[in-house]
């Protein structure tokens, strides 16, 4: 059983699914149940058993029990009348008495009849669960608790998240994952399911982030649900589990969410120490270019008080790095930390390019230190 899947019951028996649309043709193989000689209903309390036809569809949220009956439900328009009328939201609208459900089963129809409109997609939006498009050419086992929504069903191209802020709901949005763009038809899915589409097989093994156009991020749950419609939204980032925990790892103070997926987007081992007071970023194996003598190195970065407003100034390094040709490195000196003698260099912002904040943090300064071992192999 997946983590994500859920818990049904077929006749008593404990069956594990993945929550959302099914149809009952995929519930009878579940049950190993032949829909040629049995029926399979849903059984909810104070109502009547709903029998399942192989060609309707339901929405599985977990907890979901089923019966089974010796006789073969052959026709599709068995549809009876509930005991008690379920209500239900269309729109921002409550339906309720006797414009709830009436019935076991709808069809998009009764919607579009509804709303008197029916060039309309009708989505299903269900707390935990991405949101559900309702098929057009199948009945639809009614449910508790459902909040509809409506999209254009029309073939329009879908609004780019990453550089649109005003977002019509009825549109189809297309989203960065990592560095690559993809499509979805609904306006909300869960971390799990944004994962998954960006092909994460095993979701529980990745943290998903969201990044934001002011540059603030969010780490996003796996069952919660993110809102296309919503502005601001930048793309996620995706990162692998077993990276964030490095091997004896010291982490003695907190990083903004930013900074902390930009050191574990590195795939390096990376540490927040505290000596004397001071506080410094170590990154472990850091690749240095062609020219110097040895092919990685740990550098630190010195998180002074006030951060991020203030300016992370300067690197260290350890082991002292010298170039391949033999050159003398300027403005280099000893700097004691954690037991070991590094290398500082001083190399700091100017007045024309100076600390910006709310830009610049750990990602930008490491991006700075890789420029200055570059340009130092032009001198």
């Amino acid at each position: 059983m997946s983590k994500f899947d859920v818990t049904l019951f077929i006749q008593n028996q404990s069956l594990s699914i993945f929550p959302g649309l099914h149809t009952g043709e995929q519930l009878y193989r579940l049950g190993d149940i032949s829909p040629n000689n049995y029926t399979l209903s849903l059984d909810v309390a104070n109502e009547i058993d709903m029998p399942i036809h192989p060609n309707d569809v339901l929405i599985i949220k977990g907890g979901e029990r089923l019966v089974v009956s010796q006789k073969a439900c052959n026709d599709t328009s068995v549809n009876f009348p509930l005991h008690s009328p379920i209500p239900f939201t269309l729109n921002g609208q409550v339906y309720e008495g006797s414009k709830a459900f009436q019935k076991i089963k709808i069809t998009t129809r009764d919607f579009k009849n509804i709303l008197d409109e029916h060039q309309l997609k009708f989505i299903v939006d269900i707390d935990g669960l991405s949101d559900v498009i309702l098929p057009d050419d199948k009945n639809i086992v009614v449910g508790t608790n459902w909040s509809i929504l409506t999209i254009v069903d029309n073939d329009c191209e879908p609004t780019d998240r990453e550089h649109c802020d005003d977002v019509n709901p009825a549109h189809k949005y297309k989203i960065r994952i990592d560095d690559e763009k993809y499509t979805v038809r609904v306006p909300k899915k869960t971390g799990r399911d944004i994962l998954l589409l960006a092909g994460k097989e095993n979701p529980e093994q990745y943290d998903l982030y969201q990044l934001f156009k002011d540059g603030s991020t969010k780490a996003v749950a796996l069952n919660e649900k993110v809102d296309f419609s919503c502005p601001g939204i930048e793309r996620f980032i995706t990162i692998p589990r077993d990276m964030t925990e490095g091997l004896d790892a010291r982490r003695q103070f907190c990083l903004p969410a930013r900074d902390e997926i930009f050191l574990n987007s590195l795939n390096l081992m990376w540490e927040a120490i505290i000596e004397g007071g001071v506080r410094r970023v170590v990154v472990h194996d850091m690749p240095l270019p062609a020219g110097y003598i040895g092919q990685t190195v740990t550098v630190n970065m010195r998180i002074e008080a006030g951060y991020p407003e203030a300016q992370i100034d300067m690197a260290y390094f350890f082991p002292p790095i010298a170039r391949a040709d033999g050159k003398q490195i300027n403005a280099i000196c000893p700097d004691p930390f954690d037991g070991k003698e590094w290398q500082r260099w001083s190399r700091h912002r100017t007045a024309q390019n100076p600390w910006r904040p709310g830009l610049d943090n750990v990602g930008t300064h490491f991006a700075a230190i890789s420029a200055w071992l570059s340009a130092e192999l032009d001198k």
